[in-house]
């Protein structure tokens, strides 16, 4: 099979191509803060996919029929069913097969299926939820137990890569974002920490510390470190083992990882995913210089072009409301320039033009589906792509919040967020959250005071990424913290 990303390569539903592995190169910081970069090319298994792929590089049509037999049932489902894995590489079958004989009504299906999956079985960091590995119950979402595998979150990404092919629509790119910066991002280990196994497990932060969720990977880590994929009931790593399938399917990802980043038209060049590159498609390339997903700026310089002018399209995140763009250091009026989620230059380019957008990344607070039953009541935090995560280790150690368990605090619903910036520690940047104290209890039920009093502030909690979580300490955590309400008090 073909290294790199497995990518439809007939006539295309919209006209995105991929571009080859060598036109783009990340800089040392990159994706994930260079992982990728550590690791040398290897094939990516297309899995479910493999018929598609077969009919493309033989040319042989019994290929192509055994993939419609396969995924012509999806037409008429209404709903994602059985093994996580193998339903997301069927709907990749399916899109491929769609691509390949220009059949709509095919890929609108696909389409259907994957919404299902996204607005309803999906964890907040872009894990596809599970029990015993196959699709839960519509909104059965608990932030513990879940059995979201990482490779599932690598066949979502793939499947948002080729929907983004077919269709152009940006709102592939931004599941694409949300899945790398967290779902896939938790797949690591820290340097320092021992083995740990590569068993199931979520991706998607529990409600209850009590139980232990997945370890994550810091900028620096690397496959010669160690993988983790589930926690232990001490809430630290547990040995690796040889028979895990994760680790070489996240190798291939991340080797191949730098091949998303961009694509071209016969307009000009798109950017999909932001991180410091250098792109080249036919005589145009440009350099792309940016600390994101921790700075708000993209810098942008071209550094050839062809005479013809062409269009530079610049993906616009749906999390984004205010963004701002200077050409050559003259402020442009950015939100006239977007056209379904990417703001679009037009324009005869020249050597050393050079773009800034700026995308605020204010902290925000989310809820869930109020059909989430595990998550009602609650809020998580997050900033740009990232979902953070309340854990024990950055409680104060002075002041109310002294002794204080996480499970103990609530996440006040409205005193401001605050961003805060650091050249050491964990993470370049952190959110600060006022918080307030649960009362204290050793009842397991209790009775509501006829007039509750209103809850008293605290202290400022520190959240962090949520994929850099137990890096330092074992210990609890939590991404969603139940909202401070005068009755619980």
């Amino acid at each position: 099979m073909s290294s790199g990303p497995v990518v439809p390569t007939a006539q295309a539903l919209s006209a995105l191509r991929p571009l080859p592995l060598d036109a783009v190169r990340l800089d040392a910081a990159g994706l994930l803060g260079g992982w990728q970069a550590r690791h040398p090319a290897m094939p990516e298994s297309p899995g479910e996919t493999a018929l598609a792929e077969m009919f493309r590089i033989t040319g042989l049509r019994p290929y192509l029929d055994k993939a419609l037999d396969l995924v012509n049932p999806l037409r008429e489902a209404t709903s994602v069913t059985g093994h996580v894995g193998h339903q997301l590489g069927l709907l990749s079958e399916a899109v491929d097969a769609a691509v390949e004989t220009h059949d709509r009504e095919l890929l609108d299906a696909a389409i259907r299926l994957f919404d299902d999956a996204l607005t309803t079985r999906t964890h907040l960091t872009g894990g596809h939820a599970a029990r015993d590995e196959a699709y839960a119950d519509p909104y059965d979402l608990p932030p513990t137990g879940a059995d979201a595998l990482v490779s599932t979150a690598i066949a979502s990404f793939r499947l948002a890569w080729r929907l983004l092919l077919a269709t152009g629509d940006v709102r592939w790119a931004d599941e694409m974002e949300r899945v790398l910066h967290n779902a896939i991002a938790a797949a690591g280990g820290a340097p320092s920490a021992p083995p740990s196994s590569p068993r199931p497990s979520p991706p998607s932060p529990p409600l209850s510390s009590s139980l232990s969720p997945p370890l994550s990977p810091p900028l620096s880590s690397s496959l010669s470190s160690p993988l983790f994929f589930s926690a232990s009931p001490l809430q630290a790593r547990a040995p690796l083992t040889r028979t895990a399938t994760c680790p070489p399917d996240l190798a291939a990802f991340m080797s191949s990882l730098h091949a998303y980043v961009a694509t071209s038209s016969p307009s000009g060049m798109q950017l999909h995913l932001y991180a410091g590159s250098t792109v080249s498609s036919a005589s145009r390339t440009i350099e792309i210089s940016t600390r994101y997903p921790w700075d708000e700026q993209v810098t942008i310089t071209v550094v050839s072009t062809s005479d013809q002018p062409w269009t530079l399209a610049l993906r616009t995140p749906a999390w984004c409301t205010d963004l701002r763009l200077t050409v050559n250091g003259t402020p442009v009026p950015a939100r006239r320039l977007v056209e379904k989620g990417y703001l679009r230059l037009h324009r005869s380019w020249h050597p050393g033009d050079t773009l800034t957008l700026t995308l605020a990344m204010p902290a925000r607070r989310i809820t869930a589906h109020p059909r989430v039953d595990a998550t009602r009541g609650a809020a998580a935090l997050v900033r740009g792509p990232l979902v953070y995560c309340l854990e024990q280790a950055d409680l104060p150690t002075t002041g109310r919040l002294a002794g204080a368990h996480v499970d103990d605090l609530e996440l006040d619903p409205s005193a401001p967020l605050a961003v805060a910036y650091h050249t050491a520690g964990i993470s370049p940047v952190t959110l600060q959250a006022p918080v307030h104290l649960r009362p204290q209890s050793s009842s397991l039920y209790r009775t509501l005071p006829a007039t509750p009093a209103a809850p008293v502030a605290a202290g400022v909690a520190t959240a962090i990424p949520y994929y850099l979580w137990a890096n330092r300490t074992p210990g609890p955590m939590r991404v969603w913290i139940p909202l401070a309400h005068p009755l619980d008090h």
